[in-house]
């Protein structure tokens, strides 16, 4: 019933779609115009023709004496599997070389122009098509994916009505963890109003930006691995500590982490805060995919649950966007979203943060 009633929501953000200032965007192109050739030169000069090849990237970060993994990959040409040395982003993000920043750097530029400022040239809108049939629950948008603009460019996006009122959930995905495994340091820090990245940040006595990571990496089942790559830590056992840390401090969430990998094996399935079952791939994925899957399908589920209830009671205001956690309209409508008391939509508090902005921030 929930989702029948967002279909004419949606289909009212695509016809509509979020005004482009072309001027901005033409800022935006040469700019990446400019970095894109200069990354590019500087790659040529250290003999890569091509930064945007994984294979010769590669070859040449080896000549460098660069550590790079072996990869299993089908060649065409001869008809026979090989082993070569690719050099992918996240191979290159822990290497020390500079020719390695540079690489990355190109790769970025080159992505921004391809995929999101080339495309809208001479476009008076963007629109985009959203839809309800992503895994977890949660809203997704395609051909032109809006929920995945980075935030760099987000200002060649306009409103028709002077500025954007937008809204997001605090910290939404933690909060559905604490409420489902009943975690009472986590409940604590809440409910005193407290941030849980700082909260992480001061006991593991780490940096508040890789408190976040290893915060949301929990969120994802994520194992010492998932760790180091995402709060780029680079010693394994200081990974596998932070770990330790947080499970001791936050002891009943991960239990609740442990039981649901142990409940998803088991049923071969995962339930949602309101009851929508995921059903897991366990023929099809590894293990640690269907670890992540068992405690990260349930926590995201659940939010994007919310998320929707959130978007039904806004669903008189002129709504434009819904990215994850957040909500977009087109015009001032402070005292309008204020009025609703969207915190109150979940079995716990939901409080969220305002903005109004002149573009899309």
């Amino acid at each position: 019933k929930i989702e029948v009633s967002l279909i004419p929501i949606l289909m009212k953000m695509s016809m509509r779609g979020i005004k482009l200032d072309q001027d901005k965007r033409a800022e935006f192109e040469v700019k990446f115009q400019d970095d894109t050739e200069y990354y590019r030169q500087l790659c040529i000069d250290a003999e890569i023709a091509n930064p945007g090849s994984p294979q010769q990237v590669g070859f040449i970060m080896a000549k460098r004496g660069n550590m790079l993994p072996l990869r299993r990959r089908y060649s065409s040409i001869r008809d026979k599997w090989e082993m070569k040395i690719y050099a992918r982003g996240e191979d290159l993000e822990k290497l020390d070389d500079p020719l390695a920043s540079a690489v990355i750097a190109y790769r970025q530029a080159k992505k921004m122009l391809s995929t999101y400022i080339m495309p809208l040239k001479d476009h008076i809108r963007a629109y985009t098509r959203w839809h309800l049939d992503a895994i977890t629950g949660r809203i997704s948008s395609t051909h032109r994916n809006l929920q995945n603009i980075p935030p760099s460019i987000r200002g060649m996006f306009i409103p028709d009505n002077g500025v954007f009122t937008s809204w997001d959930a605090n910290q939404i995905e933690l909060r559905c963890l604490a409420y489902m495994s009943q975690d009472d340091e986590m409940i604590r820090i809440f409910e005193e109003g407290g941030d849980l990245h700082q909260a992480t940040s001061e006991f593991m006595g780490i940096d508040k930006r890789i408190a976040k990571n290893v915060n949301f990496c929990m969120i994802y089942g994520g194992d010492v691995t998932a760790i180091m790559e995402t709060a780029h830590i680079r010693d394994a056992r200081r990974a596998k500590e932070l770990k330790h840390l947080w499970f001791d401090r936050y002891f009943q969430a991960g239990r609740w982490i442990l039981e649901r990998q142990e409940q998803g094996w088991h049923d071969g399935y995962i339930t949602t805060l309101y009851g929508r079952r995921i059903i897991l791939p366990l023929e099809t994925d590894s293990k640690d995919k269907i670890d992540r899957k068992s405690v990260n399908y349930p926590i995201q589920g659940s939010a994007a649950e919310i998320i929707k209830r959130m978007m039904l009671k806004c669903q008189h205001l002129p709504l434009v966007l819904q990215e994850h956690d957040e909500l977009m309209a087109d015009g001032d409508v402070l005292l309008e979203v204020l009025e609703l008391n969207l915190q109150d939509l979940a079995p716990f508090k939901t409080p969220y943060k305002i903005k109004v902005t002149e573009r899309w921030e």
